[in-house]
């Protein structure tokens, strides 16, 4: 909820600029109201748009987070064929999760249900690398969804006696 501030601060200061412009430019006093009136209806319309984008997925393209945290875990995922694959990820180092939604690809579908399937077998959770993605998928050397084996167990100790 904190980048809400990182998008409405700039966008108010804008506005609060421009109608400071406009008040101090040598208008009619109608004309100065009309300015102010402007500002006051921008900034719940801006809060109310920027709040309704926090709770879309993002498209992957816009994945800015892929440099400071290159893999993620999947905790939930649905696709439509054809249409787009959305996934809520975990970033680690990070307390919140994000939406996203990825372009429809056969290719991504089938490695998402495959790490489902293993992640279940394995008793473990899907992970998604996340500088997959920018690359193209002729060029992937890796799978973009997987499963990672489980922790090996502790060393067994010699019981005192």
């Amino acid at each position: 909820m904190i980048e809400l501030a990182y998008y409405l601060l700039p966008s108010a200061a804008l506005a609060a600029f421009l109608a400071s412009v406009a008040l101090h430019a040598p208008r009619r006093v109608g004309v100065k109201i009309v300015c102010i009136a402007g500002l006051a209806g921008f900034l719940p319309l801006a809060l109310a748009g920027y709040s309704d984008l926090l709770g879309r997925p993002k498209p992957v393209a816009l994945l800015q987070q892929i440099v400071e945290r290159p893999d993620a875990t999947v905790i939930a995922s649905t696709m439509e064929e054809g249409e787009k694959i959305w996934i809520w990820v975990a970033h680690d180092g990070s307390a919140e999760p994000r939406a996203y939604a990825l372009p429809w690809d056969l290719d991504l579908a089938k490695q998402l249900h495959k790490a489902r399937a293993d992640s279940e077998r394995l008793g473990s959770k899907v992970r998604m690398r996340l500088t997959h993605l920018k690359i193209k998928p002729q060029e992937r050397t890796e799978p973009v969804f997987y499963a990672p084996p489980p922790p090996p167990l502790p060393a067994k100790t010699a019981a005192a006696g």
